[in-house]
């Protein structure tokens, strides 16, 4: 079975998928004490924010993951209505991430997204007195998330680069 976007990888031992690379970060996650180990950093540089943002979420994506759909669940329960935006989007997800053939017709990746805009485009203008100022909510929550990762990852170091710093 082809899967979309994801069928060629720089290497033979990488994950080709987006589910599969979920997986094994699963598998591979630290200890939840590790998660909430927080130091004082040394160096408060833009280059070394970035080296840690990356570094951290790397190791901790399954922790940043959960919390951030924790926190779109709570959307959900408050906003019911994005339930189908959100289905919407899955679905296209869906049909990018697999070979899709209905009818004799091949679903590509571009029709996919395509029509998961259009889709969308159609129900927030139907919709617009609902969607308006819940759609706050819903960039503040991205907003909130990515602020939590990057500080979050400004106060984890792994043990090798606290000894670094000594």
């Amino acid at each position: 079975m082809e899967t979309g976007a994801f069928t060629e990888t720089a290497y033979d031992n990488e994950p080709s998928t987006v589910l599969d690379y979920l997986k094994n970060k699963y598998y591979e996650k630290p200890d939840i004490g590790e998660f909430i180990d927080f130091r004082r950093p040394a160096d408060y540089s833009f280059d070394k924010m970035t080296e840690n943002t990356k570094k951290n979420f790397d190791r901790f994506a399954v922790y940043y993951i959960g919390i951030t759909a924790l926190l779109y669940a709570l959307f959900i329960l408050s906003s019911p209505m994005f339930i189908i935006p959100f289905g919407l989007i899955a679905t296209a997800i869906y049909f990018v991430n697999t070979q899709t053939v209905i009818n004799g017709v091949e679903i590509t990746s571009r029709q996919a997204i395509i029509g998961c805009l259009v889709a969308n485009a159609v129900l927030f203008l139907c919709f617009k007195s609902y969607f308006a100022h819940r759609i706050v909510y819903f960039f503040s929550i991205n907003a909130l998330c990515v602020l939590m990762v990057v500080v979050h990852s400004q106060f984890v170091m792994e043990k090798n680069d606290e000894e670094d710093k000594l």
